[in-house]
């Protein structure tokens, strides 16, 4: 299947270690992201139910999580991005003892087409923006965001 990824990410001037401990439990979204209004886990804490701000909910699996590398991938089983949309949040070592908080989404690039495809993109690209803008100030000052 075609996948089409979107990205985004923020630099954080913490060791990501530090970071890591902040973000990387798999609820962790629901306390730092402005459009996640709660965030419930279910079925051993390998599913998570996003109640959303605009309304609505998305309903995602946990397909693995590393502590070592710092990182955890997801799929949606549910919610406004098509399912088997595919999630990964990681953080990274940057320069200088900083850290580099990267979060991508892979769509099904079937799931819509045309305009609809564009708009869907920029959606999910402005999602994952304002979480880690969010998250910048959640955990400290960020020193830049792409």
């Amino acid at each position: 299947m075609d996948m089409t990824r979107v990205t985004a990410e923020c630099r954080l001037p913490l060791p990501a270690v530090d970071v890591w401990e902040r973000v990387g439990g798999f609820a962790d979204v629901g306390a730092w992201h402005p459009g996640v209004q709660e965030t419930t886990l279910e079925d051993g804490y390998r599913v998570r139910r996003n109640r959303l701000t605009a309304g609505g909910e998305s309903v995602e699996r946990l397909l693995d999580r590393d502590n070592q590398r710092r990182r955890y991938a997801y799929e949606l089983l549910a919610g406004p991005l098509p399912a088997t949309s595919i999630g990964t949040l990681r953080v990274d070592e940057g320069p200088g003892g900083d850290s580099i908080v990267r979060w991508a989404i892979e769509l099904p690039s079937s799931s819509a087409t045309g305009s609809d495809a564009g708009a869907l993109e920029a959606d999910t690209r402005r999602f994952l923006q304002e979480g880690l803008d969010a998250l910048v100030r959640y955990v400290g000052e960020g020193i830049e965001s792409t």
